[in-house]
């Protein structure tokens, strides 16, 4: 049968034929309903689709993407998650002028199944790039995921040799430490590489197992005492038949340790076969056991990282599907390369899978290829300074709003100010740009009140499309300063990273570290230049500093109404989840003055200062030696200078003593307060307690400096250190 949905003049105009292919059966075919919704995941509209068709017109710019898709009527919330976990048919597309003619076929076996016969499976490939404490996450397109199903646990456990099964019962007898999870190791076409994803993700079923053996492993105090009473006669403890075993309920680890003392190997085996759950920590990490595994489906990944695929998981089929994920990508490296297969295979694999969920995978091979996923806002989001959200910055957060005055202002969430190059991300709408709103302009002042000045930094992007052979080609776009025709300069153009790039065809993606920084830069601010650090005798330059962005026309005219433009500010959600961002003019943040936004940041470039001097004893200098001479009926007291500080107190500082090998004295970090820089501390050890039992003893006295303004993508300077090393020995008796 054949429906269509039809849409009406004005807006995206679509004609959605959705064929319901029928069965051989009589079953009566179910309501179908067309869904729109737009890149972002918003619904746009939606239409039953009945004998004489829906008209369906929605509002999406061209050149925007929307998704077209068409499936069960869904009674509660519509949301795109939800109808793909329903297995509704899907097709993605960029908005013409022209009518879309959209035809989407559902097989019987689908519609019949829409919730019961098939297994649906999607998810995200994503690339995790690490930046010092930051990381940044970027969509995998255009790579294959192989899904393959394991083989159950039960079937597992089944197989196993007496004597691992030997080795598990020890364990869960006498718990160990368990070691860390081994890094993924991924085998690429040229040999092994680089260990590419260092860090374990358990699925939720993973976590509840990991948890309960956790809590048992480490308090089982009546389990273990009967362990030890009964270690010692293990041979002649009566062993549990098949029968009080079935009948003595195995709830946690300590239930299962008192079977593993009172059972045959045989009926252990059982234990375990009825009790997987408890045990799969075990296979994971002491014991990775070889696995069968079937290649069930393949998907190929959007241009969002995104893949949805199904198999047919028979109808009769009780058992939940064990699935684990494979991908390759046509690299740099060359065609087919491996980049996410995770090892040990059991601590990957997603066991009793629920059809229908998405799962996330994340790989960090060096050769994968990402692009920066798609931005969730409405408008245009002030998003980043760097990789640091303004939902942690005071004065554009909401959540942080109650706590912030004139004197943090501008400070991160943790009280760090800002320095050196500090790059400025924005995330627009997928609609933009538009005639009225094409290009935008930020510019800086110092404090709060006065003329701002233009930024007109080098603002570069990188695109990447595949030849015709799935070469990657990577190519070079200048985002701005652009002159506008009306000969307004320092624009910069509009572009949403979730769009194509301007030839249509390549889309935005990082190539390399670098990369990563560039792409996600819609402004410079060398705070460095422009606000450096100066000389302790001269004024200070550090202080509140403002940046403003403005928008302009195709033809650069400054847009002077917001609402009239179609367009709103916004700032990262304070809601952790949230994708929702909060309106910019908030009433807690009042950040649009006019048609402009203007938010303020602390900058202090001032550097870190460290300074240990030489020790003195009873007025005498280490000097130039390094060596203090002390009474030994009167040791007296070693003073130690130092200086440890930062101008405006943006700094904490640590300091040390060491003899040897070993630290015998240690400060806590501590702040190091205003005008440190050229405060003079000092610290007072006893002569005894620097002995302890030598007469003669050589030391090390350290302070180190940390300073706290930060990049967005780092630290603005590293720690400073500064030592001296000094001895102590007993006075020479004279001739």
């Amino acid at each position: 049968m054949e429906t269509k949905a039809k849409a009406s003049r004005g807006g995206a105009r679509f004609n959605v034929t959705a064929n319901l292919l029928e069965s051989e059966s009589a079953e009566r075919l179910p309501r179908s309903v067309a869904y729109i919704f737009s890149a972002n995941g918003r619904l746009l509209g939606q239409e039953i689709i009945g004998e004489k068709g829906a008209e369906l017109t929605v509002a999406a710019s061209e050149g925007s993407k929307v998704h077209v898709l068409v499936g069960p009527e869904v009674k509660e919330r519509v949301t795109l998650a939800e109808l793909r976990r329903r297995g509704a048919a899907e097709q993605a597309l960029r908005v013409g002028r022209e009518l879309h003619n959209v035809d989407l076929q559902v097989v019987p076996n689908k519609w019949q199944h829409w919730l019961l016969g098939l297994c649906f499976v999607h998810g995200n490939l994503f690339k995790r790039i690490h930046f010092g404490p930051f990381h940044f996450t970027l969509c995998v397109p255009n790579a294959t995921v192989e899904i393959y199903e394991v083989d159950p646990l039960p079937r597992l456990i089944l197989e196993l040799p007496d004597d691992l099964i030997e080795r598990i019962r020890d364990y869960i007898i006498r718990p160990f430490p368990v070691p860390p999870p081994p890094p993924e190791e991924i085998i690429g076409p040229i040999g092994p590489l680089p260990d590419p994803e260092m860090e374990i993700n358990f699925n939720m079923a993973h976590a509840r197992a990991a948890q309960s053996f956790a809590r048992a492993s480490a308090a089982l105090p009546e389990a273990r005492a009967y362990v030890r009473a009964t270690a010692a006669d293990a041979q002649t403890a009566p062993q549990m038949s098949a029968q009080s075993l079935q009948r003595s309920p195995v709830n946690s680890i300590s239930d299962l340790q008192f079977l593993a003392t009172r059972t045959s190997t045989l009926h252990f085996r059982q234990a375990l076969l009825l009790n997987p759950e408890l045990i799969r920590p075990i296979f994971c990490i002491l014991f990775p056991i070889n696995v069968t595994m079937q290649l069930v489906a393949t998907a190929v990944t959007n241009e969002d990282g995104y893949f949805s695929t199904f198999f047919f998981r028979g109808i009769n089929n009780p058992d939940q599907p064990d699935l684990y994920f494979r991908a390759k990508q046509h690299t740099l490296w060359g065609p087919n390369t491996v980049i996410y297969a995770p090892t040990p295979i059991p601590c990957y694999t997603y066991w009793n899978y629920q059809c229908g969920t998405e799962v996330s995978l994340y790989t960090s091979h060096p050769a994968a290829i990402g692009r920066i996923c798609d931005p969730t806002a409405d408008g245009i989001t002030v998003d980043r300074i760097g990789d640091f959200p303004l939902s942690r910055i005071r004065g554009t957060s909401v959540n942080l709003a109650a706590g912030t005055n004139t004197g943090n202002i501008g400070l991160t969430d943790s009280g760090s100010p800002w320095g050196g190059v500090l790059r400025l991300r924005l995330e627009f709408d997928r609609d933009l740009p538009t005639n009225a709103v094409k290009y935008y302009r930020v510019q800086w002042r110092k404090g709060t009140s006065g003329a701002f000045t233009d930024l007109s930094g080098n603002v570069d992007w990188t695109a990447m499309r595949n030849a015709a052979d799935g070469t990657p080609i990577y190519s070079v776009y200048n985002i701005g300063p652009k002159i506008a025709p009306n000969g307004t300069p320092n624009l910069y153009e509009i572009h949403s990273r979730g769009n194509l790039a301007p030839d249509g065809v390549s889309f935005w993606s990082p190539q390399d570290l670098g990369g990563v920084i560039a792409n996600n830069t819609n402004a410079i601010f060398d705070s460095m230049t422009l606000a450096g650090s100066v000389n302790p005798d001269q004024p200070d330059k550090a202080g509140i500093y403002q940046l403003k962005i403005d928008l302009f026309n195709n033809n650069g005219n400054q847009v002077t109404n917001l609402t009239a433009a179609g367009v709103r500010f916004f700032v990262p959600p304070s809601v952790a989840g949230d994708i929702t961002g909060d309106d910019a003019d908030h009433p807690l943040l009042d950040l649009v003055q006019g048609s402009s936004f203007i938010m303020s940041l602390h900058i202090d470039n001032n550097p870190p200062v460290v300074d240990v001097q030489a020790p003195t004893l009873n007025s005498e200098s280490a000097g130039e030696c390094g060596a203090l001479e002390y009474d030994p009926d009167a040791p007296g007291t070693v003073q130690v200078p130092f200086i440890a500080g930062q101008r405006n107190g943006f700094a904490t500082f640590t300091y040390k003593v060491r003899k040897g090998g070993t630290d015998i004295f240690n400060t806590p970090s501590v702040g190091v307060g205003v005008n440190s820089h050229v405060l003079l501390r000092t610290q007072m050890h006893t002569v005894t307690s620097l002995l302890g039992d030598c007469a003669v003893v050589g030391l090390l006295a350290q302070a180190t400096v940390s300073p706290l303004a930060i990049t967005g993508w780092g630290p603005v300077y590293n720690d400073v250190s500064d030592n001296f090393a000094f001895a102590l020995a007993p006075e020479m008796e004279e001739a």
